[in-house]
């Protein structure tokens, strides 16, 4: 019977665990919106240097893709926490 506790309560910390959970970011993120009225739709780019930067990169992707209904925001102090697969961003502050 102990066994069986001590396996559980190790199979319980092992998949509570991971490695990228929470990870700083250096620069600044941008988030796209293809369509400001679906956020579940998004493009992140890490890495930007200034808030100027992403600003200019938002608006080149928003020209390139042609996208008429978008949005973006940059966002700084952030850290990525990945979630079944997918990157998640949390940051201190998001700007346009």
């Amino acid at each position: 019977m102990k066994k069986l506790i001590l396996l559980l309560c190790s199979i319980i910390l092992i998949s509570c665990s991971d490695s990228q959970d929470g990870e700083p970011i250096d620069g600044v993120v941008l988030t796209v919106y293809p369509d400001r009225n679906n956020v579940l739709d998004y493009e992140n780019y890490e890495g930007l240097s200034s808030l100027e930067e992403c600003r200019e990169k938002a608006n080149m992707i928003i020209i390139e893709n042609d996208y008429k209904n978008s949005d973006y925001e940059c966002g700084t102090g952030c850290s990525k926490k990945n979630d079944y697969g997918d990157s998640i961003y949390f940051c201190k502050s998001t700007e346009r």
